[in-house]
């Protein structure tokens, strides 16, 4: 009378394109609804869904699975406490505890909601969403409004909007950002700002390739600068047309400036306790800064540079900063949590 047929152990369900195997199932021939008890598996061409708890609408190809589910994708697996598919849309909507978790690239995303749009091949996760990525020996934590990975040519990982990250030694914000992962690039978009250590580095547009789980290369144009604080009132600065960064075992050891390259540096005198002396502003079209232990350590010009040098007591407020000159150190994330603070 109700239509109830109870399978136990070893249960395998053939359909025209997918199967499912579960430990015990309850079918409802009237409503054509299966409901799944025990490790079960829906597997299909494109994807494995695994669950200990859930149920299947055979007729309108729509199901919920439970209790340690994830749907495992031809490039990640989508793990949630509730997962809801939509077979005929292809559409996957995760709720609650989400992790999308690409164990290739040592990514992974966790969130409060999760979508999956099987045709596009495209995973977007919302709800203070934390991204992170493994490099070696650190981790980098991401937050944004919303995360979107996809794979049309190439595998991309997009974040929207109010981007900040906070690695050990490197931290960083924008609006939004895109990593192409086959490419090792990682692209930041509008007012993008980094802090590597004791240096502040800003452009109109700001990329940076990380390979073998290390940070390699940065490329800033135009309108890069680079600045650093000498004391509460003064700081280094570099400017030019265009910078290429280079780092070693994730730290800055030296950067190309292409083009209209000025500088100020506070000279000081060893001697008096490192007592500032002097502001010596530079001009040079190409030059080079090479990096030890996180300092300046010293400048290679490669065209002539024009020099001039004023006594620290003659320095002006104009004097002390390139145009352009902004410190945005109380932007920059201290701490994990404080990416997600506004």
């Amino acid at each position: 009378k109700i239509h109830k047929f109870i399978f136990n152990d070893s249960v395998i369900v053939s359909a025209k394109d997918y199967t499912i195997t579960t430990d015990t199932m309850h079918y409802f021939s009237n409503s054509e609804i299966s409901l799944f008890y025990g490790p079960s598996y829906i597997v299909s061409k494109k994807n494995q869904i695994y669950c200990e708890y859930g149920w299947y609408n055979t007729k309108s190809d729509i199901g919920e699975i439970t209790k340690n589910s994830y749907i495992n994708t031809e490039n990640y697996i989508l793990k949630s406490d509730t997962i809801i598919y939509e077979k005929k849309l292809g559409y996957i909507k995760a709720i609650n505890n989400v992790q999308l978790i690409d164990t290739l690239e040592h990514i992974t995303v966790f969130g409060g909601l999760g979508e999956y749009f099987e045709l596009k091949n495209k995973a977007k996760i919302q709800k203070k969403p934390i991204l992170q990525l493994l490099l070696k020996e650190d981790t980098l934590f991401m937050h944004a409004n919303q995360f979107i990975y996809q794979k049309k040519e190439k595998k991309q990982l997009l974040a929207y909007n109010k981007v900040k990250f906070f690695k050990t030694d490197f931290q960083g914000k924008c609006d939004s950002l895109s990593y192409n992962i086959n490419d090792s690039l990682i692209r930041m978009f509008i007012e993008p700002i980094l802090w590597s250590n004791e240096f502040q580095i800003t452009a109109d547009s700001i990329k940076f390739m990380i390979y073998e789980e290390e940070i390699k290369k940065m490329f800033l144009k135009p309108n890069p600068m680079i600045i650093s604080k000498e004391d509460s009132i003064d700081y280094n600065q570099i400017k030019g047309k265009e910078m290429i960064a280079f780092f070693d075992e994730n730290k800055m050891n030296k950067i190309d400036i292409i083009g209209n390259g000025q500088s100020i540096f506070i000279v000081n005198d060893d001697e008096k306790n490192n007592a500032k002396i002097g502001l010596n502003y530079i001009e040079s079209t190409n030059l080079c800064l090479y990096f030890q232990e996180n300092k300046l350590k010293n400048v290679t010009y490669h065209i002539q540079p024009s020099s001039t040098s004023i006594p620290y007591q003659d320095t002006k407020e104009e004097d002390r900063y390139l145009k352009g000159f902004s410190s945005r150190e109380s932007e920059r994330p201290k701490k994990m949590k404080d990416i997600f603070i506004e």
